[in-house]
């Protein structure tokens, strides 16, 4: 192996998660997609009553718009 391909190997080791397919501590199935910098910038997630929800996130992890908009009177 290159000194190069092994210096592209151990960079991609540090590379941030793009896509985590899980679940949170609150128990709610959870698929995030993160930018470039490892932060999650779209959430869908299906909570443990079965209500689905999808989330869109500013670079500070703050919910920028929400399907179904939890503000909304319902």
């Amino acid at each position: 192996m290159h000194a190069i391909e092994r210096e592209v190997r151990i960079l991609r080791m540090y590379e941030p998660v793009r896509v985590f397919v899980g679940r949170d501590r609150s128990k709610s199935a959870v698929v995030d997609l993160t930018d470039l910098t490892g932060h999650t910038r779209a959430r869908l997630l299906v909570d443990s009553l079965g209500s689905a929800r999808l989330e869109f996130l500013d670079a500070g992890g703050h919910v920028v718009h929400a399907v179904p908009d939890s503000t909304r009177a319902r």
